[in-house]
């Protein structure tokens, strides 16, 4: 059967002719220049970062998406070296792409049996982007997200989260939550470099592997 995963990529300057070195459909969220190419490209707004374009992407095409979605940013291979990117790109199962085996183990961070980053739950990089960017963020920590969006999230003190927010995920975890929990997502981060943006990629994780329960307006 022929694999139907779509590359979406979340672009603002990147090169991005190296999706001609795969054979798949493609969409490039365009925050940027325009790209010169015969290239399939969606200009949009500068916000939000490449989380927001995965909501966005889920909640416009919710009753066409395709069976597999990879979503990466204009250079994938920062976070996930080419080799690594080759080993899992044809993947039609959950995938995290990303690969940081020099993480050291420590009471901060460690990465998991399978080799994925995990961090201690903590909620650091509230205080720290907020004092960068001089803002504040509506929620105060991971976890008062995390209990105001789903009703069965309990605090744990590692959070497994993939930097870059690049994974292949299917249509059926896509479909596992409503559109409304989608735009709910997609609506939150509005603006360019939100601290939400930070909580929310670090939720990533267990949106994807679909153990949680969102609350009844989201559904």
């Amino acid at each position: 059967m022929e694999n139907e995963t779509k590359i979406i990529v979340s672009r603002y300057t990147e090169d991005v002719s190296w999706l001609k070195d795969y054979p798949f459909d493609h969409v490039i969220y365009n925050k940027g220049p325009k790209i010169e190419g015969d290239y399939n490209v969606l200009d949009v707004e500068n916000i939000g970062n490449n989380q927001r374009d995965i909501f966005e992407y889920i909640y416009n095409n919710y009753d066409n998406l395709p069976s597999t979605m990879a979503f990466v940013q204009g250079n994938p291979f920062d976070h996930c070296p080419v080799p690594q990117f080759n080993e899992r790109i044809n993947n039609t199962t959950f995938t995290e792409l990303s690969y940081l085996p020099n993480v050291t183990a420590n009471q901060n961070t460690q990465l998991s049996p399978n080799g994925v980053y995990m961090e201690h739950n903590n909620s650091w990089y509230v205080m720290s982007h907020n004092n960068t960017w001089k803002q504040t963020c509506q929620w105060g920590t991971f976890d008062d997200f995390m209990l105001a969006t789903f009703k069965n999230y309990t605090k744990e003190y590692w959070v497994t989260f993939v930097p870059g927010s690049q994974y292949i995920i299917t249509r059926d975890i896509a479909k596992f939550y409503s559109k409304t929990f989608w735009k709910y997502l997609m609506d939150i981060l509005h603006k360019n470099n939100m601290t939400e943006g930070h909580i929310i990629e670090r939720s990533l994780w267990m949106i994807f592997n679909c153990t949680l329960e969102p609350i009844d307006s989201l559904k």
